[in-house]
């Protein structure tokens, strides 16, 4: 017979949604690290790419133009 399929209860803590605070701490100090570091490369492959313009006024209904 195969290998079973390794279901959620069987995977490492965060691995199919995020992690509270407690599993984060919790962590040994590579997994933070990979972790971290993924996070790092996400946001500088998107460095430049978002934009936001934001008028405070108009969000507030004042349109002040």
């Amino acid at each position: 017979m195969g290998k079973a399929k390794e279901t959620p209860a069987d995977a490492a803590p965060g691995e199919f949604g995020p992690l509270t605070y407690e599993q984060l701490q919790g962590l040994p100090e590579d997994v933070k690290r990979r972790r971290m570091q993924r996070t790092y490369e996400k946001a500088m492959a998107l460095r430049g790419k978002v934009h936001l313009d934001i008028n405070i006024d108009e969000l507030r209904g004042r349109n002040r133009r």
